[in-house]
């Protein structure tokens, strides 16, 4: 059917931003799987999607003996109408998309085409142990409830059912209730001791013209949240992981397929049923794509290497890093695993190497490596002089990456939390336990009274249940560790432009005080490491890190944010 080209054009708009330009989005109104198979066309056709698109509406994509007809009245109503249900015009589309999918992905086992599909997920009453398996999935993106935000339901709690069904029940239940109802106290007394320190009347002189001019109605909201915002950063430390949260996320189908068929062997029976959920519902938006999800056995038995399912020598050396429980004392420290000291010569050869047209890499390092330090430095504060704001990473081609570090952060498990969000890196960490003892906030430390006495007898008691339940239930014991444990996250296979994304993003006023703490810490271990980080030529001993940032030659590589820890609502 000849179609006038305006007309042509107006359709395709209720589908794509352009008809005619060589860039262009997709709306919404063209389902994933649609997308998903004509974007895949592009490996085996040399066909724009909008052609594809136009063929699925007037029904050219089958062979011609099977071709559908739309007449021009049906075209100029698909723009009418507002209403219209885009997606149903599109199904000989789909039908044609699952059958490329057959063909290519189930046939040949093309998953680059399950790379472009995402699909968008919501699971809700997931404990906190769900949301760190989710946060290792490096191309799932999600948005979880935050401990700062929200006051979580001390009486909605992940019970496992093996636990459950076992000697420990009791000594479960008791330790989530030992925390919950702690976290419930706490909260209390924190919140009315951090209103009588800073009252309504003395915030308020503290505060923004704007906001002095503001209704008082809306002045108390916002010092409420503020106020309370700054007691959960604090008492969040009580919360174990059986805590349940909400997420929603997005991955490509290519990735959650993996994910469910590694998740159907771990040891949580809650990871279990949740794959389970996860297939039965993301197949019925993605049904061609999700082919190969059950049960990895391989997987399977690395993650359940403790409990000795044929890996008895692992399980054997695993077994004598075992330490006994520690007493309370854990501190917050850095350690740098893996790093390379002429990062300085490589990185410079690297930003030469990806501007000429006549250089090897070899011949740029030895270049760089013959240059005066100070030539460095000041070619580096060059390279950094017209970085703005916004500007949130050095390189254009990873130049500043090419090296790869690794470094541990310890720390305590609700800051580990907040760090292992940082998914482009290489994380890896212990099971959550009490074994390292526990980190005490410095808020309820300066407090004391009935608030610390309530947290110390809250704790112990955890750690001593958290050891008995550990002996048979080694994974399952992490539910009743509170976020206030000590523990480790290990970063590797970046280099120092992701490090210095994470550390400026990690140390700003606004955020929780743990993980800004880390952050400064972090940042002291690599500048002694790189005093050129900073534009010295060797680290100035005997001073501390807040001072050598504030005098340091060099600000522009490595941005911190030294500012007190501010309120936030």
């Amino acid at each position: 059917m000849a179609v006038e080209l305006g007309l042509k054009r107006r359709v395709l708009e209720r589908f794509v931003t352009s008809a005619t330009s060589p860039i262009y989005a997709v709306r919404s109104s063209v389902p994933d799987e649609v997308w998903g198979a004509f974007a895949s066309y592009f490996s085996r056709n040399p066909r724009d999607f909008r052609e594809n698109i136009w063929s699925a509406i007037t029904g050219t994509l089958e062979a011609e003996s099977e071709q559908r007809e739309i007449s021009k009245e049906q075209l100029e109503q698909i723009i009418a109408n507002p209403s219209v249900q885009l997606d149903s015009l599109l199904t000989s589309g789909l039908t044609r998309a699952q059958e490329f999918f057959r063909k290519w992905y189930g046939k040949y086992g093309h998953k680059s085409i399950a790379n472009v599909v995402p699909v968008r997920m919501v699971a809700t009453n997931v404990s906190q142990l769900f949301a760190r398996e989710l946060a290792y999935q490096p191309l799932a993106f999600f948005i979880e409830q935050s401990t700062r935000f929200v006051k979580f339901d001390t009486q909605r709690m992940y019970f496992d059912e093996d636990v459950m069904q076992s000697r420990h029940a009791d000594s479960y239940k008791e330790a989530i209730t030992r925390l919950t109802q702690t976290y419930d106290k706490v909260t209390e007394l924190m919140l009315e001791h951090n209103k009588r320190e800073l009252p309504f009347d003395k915030w308020l002189e503290l505060q923004s013209e704007s906001v002095r001019e503001s209704p008082e109605r809306l002045q108390r909201a916002k010092y409420n949240r503020e106020m309370r915002g700054k007691t959960l950063d604090a008492t969040r430390y009580l919360l174990p992981q059986a805590t349940l949260t909400n997420i929603a996320f997005i991955i490509d189908a290519r990735s959650l397929e993996s994910a469910i068929a590694r998740w159907k062997g771990h040891p949580l029976r809650e990871m279990v049923q949740a794959a389970e959920m996860i297939e039965k519902h993301a197949g019925e938006v993605v049904p061609s794509l999700l082919r190969y999800t059950e049960k990895n056995e391989f997987y399977s038995q690395l993650s359940h290497a403790r409990e000795g399912s044929g890996l008895e020598m692992a399980a054997q050396e695993i077994g004598k890093l075992e330490d006994p429980r520690s007493p309370t004392g854990a501190r917050k420290g850095v350690e740098i695993i893996s790093y390379d000291p002429d990062t300085l010569n490589k990185l410079l050869a690297s930003f030469f190497l990806s501007n000429s047209n006549s250089r090897s890499f070899k011949e740029a390092y030895e270049h760089a490596s013959s240059l005066p330090y100070e030539r460095k430095i000041d070619l580096l504060r060059e390279l950094s002089q017209r970085r703005g704001r916004f500007d949130e990473f050095l390189s254009l081609r990873a130049e500043f990456e090419t090296t790869p570090i690794v470094f541990a952060i310890q720390t305590d498990l609700g800051a580990v939390r907040d760090w292992r969000r940082h998914q482009i890196w290489a994380r890896n960490e212990p099971l959550p336990g009490l074994a390292r003892g526990y980190f005490v906030p410095q808020d309820i430390e300066r407090v004391g009274g009935k608030a610390l006495e309530e947290y110390k007898s809250a704790m112990d008691r955890t750690a001593e249940l958290w050891e008995e339940i550990a002996r048979d239930f080694p994974y399952q014991a992490a539910y009743v560790v509170p976020m206030a444990a000590a523990h480790e996250i290990v970063f590797s296979g970046r280099g120092l432009d992701q490090l210095q994304y994470l550390l400026e993003t990690r140390s700003t006023p606004q955020g929780n005080p743990s993980y800004r703490q880390d952050a400064f810490n972090v940042a002291e271990a690599f500048v002694r490491k790189f005093p050129w980080m900073l534009g010295y030529s060797s680290y100035p001993e005997g001073k501390p890190f807040e001072e050598v940032y504030a005098q340091a030659p060099l600000k522009n590589l490595l941005r911190l944010k030294l500012q007190e820890t501010a309120l936030h609502e």
